[in-house]
């Protein structure tokens, strides 16, 4: 996988540059940050780079609760390439109200999912939907201040609802959050795909997760794979 997908940035925290840059931006205009806006470009959310993608983002998760036409093809236009997804995915996950705290994926959104996991996007997909889980929940117990604990578990939360769907849907999504639990356990025995084990294990040691923040990690990639 390209060495872009280890770029993502801290999707666990309102106070992540990506996240303060977009809310700024919608400071200036005199509108609330998830307040429907004009939609960007098809080809705008396909080319652009990552912090205009963070700003898309948060247009696009504000008019998932409207009846503005064509949102799907828009979602999947963004989805189809790594900036895309990472920018969309901090709008989406961190956004004080968004519709990510609702029990079911929007529909515009998962069908918008759907679409990329049968894409060359795909992979990015799949492992920037492991790590908008596996960073937030570390960040839980490595912040030093409740509030901060408390967005990132917020962040984890909704960030599980979209990979425990994916889960229950596509195969290699649940061989993923098996690898990445068997990393968090240490657990040789439970390898299902050897590259894959690799790859978990990297990231793990690149951001230098300790015993209590694997322990949560494998807690919520088991949530994940019960409830999946």
């Amino acid at each position: 996988l390209p060495s872009a997908l280890f770029l993502i940035i801290a999707v666990f925290s309102t106070t992540s540059n990506a996240f303060t840059a977009s809310r700024r931006h919608h400071a200036l205009l005199g509108c609330h940050p998830l307040m429907a806006l004009t939609l960007p470009t098809m080809e705008q959310l396909a080319q652009d780079p990552f912090m205009k993608q963070v700003e898309y983002g948060f247009t696009l998760t504000s008019n998932l609760g409207s009846d503005q036409p064509n949102i799907q093809d828009h979602l999947q236009a963004q989805l189809s390439h790594s900036d895309g997804i990472r920018g969309f995915m901090v709008s989406y996950l961190t956004a004080d109200e968004s519709p990510a705290d609702q029990p079911e994926i929007p529909k515009a959104l998962w069908g918008a999912l759907q679409t990329q996991m049968e894409s060359d996007a795909a992979d990015d997909l799949v492992s920037l939907t492991c790590m908008n889980v596996i960073m937030p929940t570390a960040m839980v117990s490595m912040h030093q201040t409740p509030d901060l604990s408390a967005g990132s578990a917020r962040t984890a939360e909704r960030g599980i609802r979209i990979l425990q769907a994916l889960c229950k849907n596509y195969p290699s999504v649940k061989t993923n959050v098996a690898s990445i639990m068997a990393v968090a356990n240490n657990d040789s025995n439970e390898i299902q795909d050897t590259q894959l084990h690799q790859f978990w294990s990297q990231f793990f040691e690149k951001w230098g997760y300790k015993e209590r923040q694997r322990e949560d990690i494998s807690n919520a990639m088991e949530k994940i794979l019960q409830e999946g």
